[in-house]
């Protein structure tokens, strides 16, 4: 049951030494999913260095909220702030009612400060900041189906319709059987069929480094983290570029804005950042 007795709260960002609590509140929570979990922001930072802001909404250092949120940033591009991307749920999670709102509102204020383009909550509830959602507001947004399962899998196929089961029969006669495992040589060999697979859909693919990472922490040096981000930096690039010519800014300008700021070429020539966009097309990931 959730309480709605007047308390104050404190809002704030989790550190390392929150994650053991945040699981702890994650796991006790009735509405909570996986990806709410810490393992969750630490494969995110790991495989594509995306900005995490997790929030905690604290009375009497009793942690009574969390919201995890993570910036999106594709290159060229606005972010956005999303709780959470590369699934279909996130949003907050409280045990105080009264902790939502300030949760939410410290949620606005870092998609502000981060001038991002949209503030996304993945959520079962259907939750609106002032008012309820329009058709429009709503174009366009995840959604999660769940279907309750049966207390055996016999029960689960008998409930299949004739054609689906007559398909799970036929790889089973053909010999085709399933195991587990996470070393290298599985996700190898895993990502190479699931990779064919997502081209044939025309859909993007996660960087292979996404299911390479697992919980165990990795002791390793700046020079080598460095050249990590570098490498995947340039994969993108090359991934959402294609044989186009990309102008990148000098200094601190930022190419994603729509003001008349002219960027220095190498033969002296100035261009202005909205025909930058017009030359090089939208780019996203």
């Amino acid at each position: 049951m959730i309480n709605t007795v007047e308390k104050e709260f404190i809002i704030r960002e989790a550190i390392s030494a929150d994650y053991a609590a945040w699981d702890l509140f994650t796991e006790s929570h009735p509405n909570a999913s996986p990806y709410h979990l810490i393992a969750w922001k630490k494969a995110i930072e790991e495989a594509y260095f995306h900005e995490c802001f997790y929030l905690i909404a604290e009375h009497n250092t009793k942690i009574v909220g969390i919201l995890p949120l993570v910036k999106v940033s594709p290159p060229f591009l606005k972010g956005s702030i999303c709780s959470l991307p590369f699934c279909d749920i996130g949003g907050p999670l409280v045990t105080e009612q009264n902790a939502l709102p300030p949760l939410l509102a410290r949620a606005k204020t870092i998609s502000q400060t981060h001038s991002a383009s949209q503030l996304s909550l993945r959520e079962n509830s259907q939750l609106a900041f002032d008012e309820k959602k329009s058709d429009k507001d709503l174009k366009g947004q995840k959604v999660r189906m769940i279907l309750a399962l049966p207390e055996s899998s016999e029960a689960l196929m008998k409930s299949f319709k004739s054609k689906l089961r007559s398909q799970i029969k036929k790889a089973e006669k053909n010999g085709i059987s399933y195991t587990q495992s996470n070393n290298q040589s599985a996700i190898d060999a895993f990502y190479s069929i699931m990779q064919a697979n997502m081209r044939l859909l025309g859909s993007p693919v996660h960087s292979k480094k996404w299911f390479e990472w697992h919980s165990s922490p990795r002791n390793v040096s700046f020079e080598d983290a460095l050249e990590e981000f570098t490498n995947l930096f340039d994969t993108v690039i090359k991934g959402q570029t294609g044989n186009k010519k990309v102008i990148l800014p000098k200094s601190n300008i930022q190419p994603n804005t729509d003001h008349n700021i002219p960027v220095e070429i190498k033969s002296g020539e100035k261009i202005k950042h909205r025909e930058v966009r017009k030359t090089c097309g939208a780019l996203s990931i």
